[in-house]
């Protein structure tokens, strides 16, 4: 993987003197309007959701007072209000260069895509998409849905500096290319690919384009006539929930068939009544977006680099194969060494981060989108995603900076083998985290000196690690041999409930004849969780060969 210049950040161009259009300028007050309520949280995960802008709610509650009726109806109230929802319509369709005979309303981007994906498909002959395997699930699912049905899909994986340039998605267009999709703004690392580029390659070749917007919307306008589909979603724009548009150019007329079925719809392609709330809240995020976008851009690479610049000293490297102007500032992901990210967040619980996408923070495999940048498993475990965004304030990231210092210092020291002592707070619902709030990985006075010290025992995965040291003494039992640890100490890295375990590990080793019939279950007193029981068991399958060993020396 390339070497990445943490000192610029990449966002150069995004830092010179600028200035200010004349949507920009603040308020009369000099204030933003007021802040959403986020308790006493410090939300730094707009790439997962942006809170609902207050102008955008105020234009909502006046449509659901006064254009609230059906746009389909008739009468008076019906064809006033189907006046006012076109005007809105009109509004959104300009903000992207388009007409509103090309915009289906969706639920949001996921529907937006399957139905691009899925709708132009199905209307062809041709049975092949070309995609990459850094997309949304929402793309990559669906195109694993279209494979079922008999169609080929081809992943194009970013190359050895973990980018995908437009030659290496022409170099595997062939006569049975259908469709090409690519994501615009990656919602995980904020690099973007070069989809202006492929769209001339592709309409060149005839082939239907569609393009993510997801994460570009939020952050700047563009212009969605260059490509044949696009997909956005209004929640990712402070805007609300369950409304997305999907874009389909007119001339020459794209093929498409309906994903939803049903009476009434949208250029005869989606069934059901339209939302016209949604689209009034949905047409103000944008105008907002419109007048803010350069200015915004400016302040959230500055954010960015207050933290990236607070965080170098514990060797914090940016996850990107675009830091040379083409990342997007607002989406961040960082490589913090020797940090499990589970560990990272348990102990900034008043932080709200991300491991990576929303779709897959719960889970307890790493980030795709960093594995296949070519990054190592380790390093996407010890990766996280920080997304900041309108309501951000420069306070709230000096806030973060410190308190993910202290934490990143604690698991650290642990991962280090040096005196480690915790004093914040932590996440109460994490079971595992309190036991090692008080570590016992150190032997009283005992600093463990890694160049110079020799490890009794290294016991290590991808996703954790335990390396023991001290000193070793055979004791002859009645019906066989056995060891004891003297001045044991050890060092650790995981999420917490190996930490924990190889805490209590350590405590009950200094304190136990140990045989080579070790149980962990019955030195420790505890049942192990079933999906921790295959590491369990590979840790007590270590740590008993390296017994037997002792015995036999």
């Amino acid at each position: 993987m390339m070497k990445i210049d943490l000192e610029g950040l990449g966002l150069e161009a995004f830092m010179k003197p600028h200035q200010a259009s004349a949507g920009n300028q603040p308020s009369a007050e000099g204030k933003l309007p007021s802040k959403p309520q986020f308790s006493n949280m410090i939300y730094l995960d707009y790439a997962a959701t942006t809170p609902v802008d207050p102008r955008v709610i105020e234009a909502m509650v006046n449509s659901m007072e006064t254009d609230w009726a059906n746009v389909s109806s008739p009468h008076e109230l019906g064809i006033v209000t189907k006046q006012k929802v076109e005007a809105d319509l009109d509004a959104i369709a300009a903000h992207f260069n388009v007409n509103r005979d090309e915009l289906i309303i969706t639920s949001g981007s996921t529907e937006s895509i399957n139905h691009a994906l899925k709708g132009v498909l199905h209307a062809q002959k041709k049975k092949e998409i070309i995609t990459s395997t850094i997309e949304h699930k929402a793309t990559i699912n669906t195109v694993q849905a279209l494979m079922k049905e008999g169609y080929r899909g081809k992943f194009i994986a970013p190359n050895s500096e973990g980018i995908i340039t437009a030659e290496m998605i022409e170099a595997v267009i062939t006569d049975e290319t259908a469709m090409i999709s690519l994501i615009w703004v990656n919602n995980e690392t904020g690099d973007k690919l070069p989809v202006e580029e492929i769209a001339k390659i592709a309409r060149a070749r005839k082939i239907p384009f569609h393009v993510d917007a997801t994460q570009a919307a939020p952050h700047f306008q563009f212009d969605a006539s260059q490509f044949d589909l696009v997909s956005v979603s209004a929640h990712k724009c402070y805007g609300p929930k369950a409304i997305g548009l999907l874009y389909r150019r007119s001339f020459p007329k794209l093929p498409m068939m309906p994903l939803i079925d049903g009476s009434g719809g949208q250029l005869g392609l989606r069934a059901g009544t339209i939302p016209n709330e949604g689209i009034a809240g949905f047409a103000k995020a944008l105008e907002i977006i419109k007048d803010n976008w350069v200015e915004e851009r400016h302040r959230l690479a500055k954010l960015e680099s207050y933290l990236v610049q607070r965080l170098l000293s514990f060797g914090v490297e940016v996850n990107s194969g675009n830091l040379k102007g083409h990342r997007e500032p607002g989406v961040l992901n960082l490589y913090i060494p020797n940090v499990n990210a589970d560990t990272l967040m348990a102990l900034t619980p008043k932080l709200a981060i991300a491991k990576g996408s929303a779709c897959n923070s719960d889970s307890s495999l790493p980030s795709y989108v960093l594995t296949e940048m070519n990054y190592d498993l380790k390093r996407a475990l010890s990766s996280v995603r920080i997304s900041v965004g309108r309501y951000t304030t420069e306070e709230e990231i000096f806030a973060a900076g410190e308190m993910l210092s202290v934490a990143i210092e604690f698991i650290q020291n642990i991962a280090d083998g040096k005196p480690a002592n915790w004093y914040g707070e932590y996440d109460l619902y994490n079971s595992y985290i309190a036991s090692i709030l008080e570590p016992d990985y150190l032997e009283d006075g005992i600093t463990i000196n890694a160049g110079i010290d020799a490890p009794l025992l290294v016991i290590e995965k991808e996703h954790f690690s335990l390396t023991l040291y001290g000193k070793v003494e055979k004791v002859a039992l009645d019906d066989s041999d056995a060891i004891r640890f003297t001045a044991l100490s050890g060092k650790a890295y995981g999420e917490p409930y190996y930490l924990s375990l190889f805490n209590d590990l350590i405590i009950a080793l200094r304190d136990e004849t140990i045989s080579s019939q070790l149980a962990l279950e019955q030195l420790l007193g505890m049942k192990m969780p079933a999906n921790y029981l295959r590491d369990t068991l590979f840790i007590e399958k270590s740590l008993r060969n390296f017994i037997a060993q002792q015995i036999e020396s």
